[in-house]
């Protein structure tokens, strides 16, 4: 798929349908903005040698075709127009060396609950093209409404591998909604390898798993 596609993958997040944010590359603080038709994707680049100002680049993306080109910025976020030192360059060539694999990814900050994130992308700068996307994991926290005697919800982390075309599950007691968080270590909990789980609704799901449990 084109970025375009992948971005508009999911629109609203399927937990809490709060808008999903984008990232590219990473989740580290980056500024995103659309200009041309084209998304680019800023990131700081900071000065190596004493005195060195902090500069930005961005990566900018036609999101249609794929291909895309490498823009610098001052450290006010003004467009280099003129020739780009040769020290710059060199510094955005140490920058991606050491950035590792690339990935683009949607996930909900509202109720963290959610994530789509993408294989390594592959940047061809001789091309000027970013390769095909192709999805890596699908990640739902659900919880069940209702309580059992101790007053815990039942939690299911479930994380879709497409190209695999299996699930992995993790599901355990909490009484709060956090456990389905993205970010909470879980791997003390009972877990499963299963065949695919689609996403079809958020009570068809977390219905489906709990009858899955219950005969397993």
């Amino acid at each position: 798929m084109n970025l375009q596609e992948f971005i508009n993958y999911r629109e609203l997040c399927p937990i809490c349908d709060s808008q999903i944010k984008f990232s590219f590359h990473s989740r580290k603080k980056q500024r995103k903005i659309l200009e041309d038709n084209r998304y680019v994707i800023m990131f700081e680049l900071r000065g190596l040698k004493k005195n060195q100002k902090n500069s930005n680049f961005g990566y900018s993306i036609n999101p249609v075709t794929n291909d895309f080109f490498i823009d610098f910025y001052s450290s006010d976020k003004n467009r280099l127009t003129d020739k780009v030192n040769i020290s710059l360059i060199e510094r955005f060539k140490e920058y991606y060396s050491n950035a590792g694999s690339f990935r683009a990814s949607l996930e909900c900050n509202s109720c963290f609950r959610y994530s789509l994130i993408s294989d390594p992308i592959e940047m061809d700068f001789e091309s000027k093209q970013i390769l095909p996307i192709e999805i890596w994991t699908e990640y739902f926290g659900l919880v069940t409404s209702d309580k059992d005697f101790n007053n815990n919800h039942s939690i299911y982390r479930l994380t879709n591998y497409y190209k695999n075309n299996n699930s992995n599950l993790v599901y355990f007691k909490c009484d709060d909604a956090y456990g389905a968080e993205l970010y909470q270590n879980t791997y003390d909990k009972p877990h499963m390898e299963i065949p695919l789980i689609k996403f079809v609704s958020y009570k068809e799901t977390t219905n489906r798993l709990s009858k899955l449990l219950t005969f397993s």
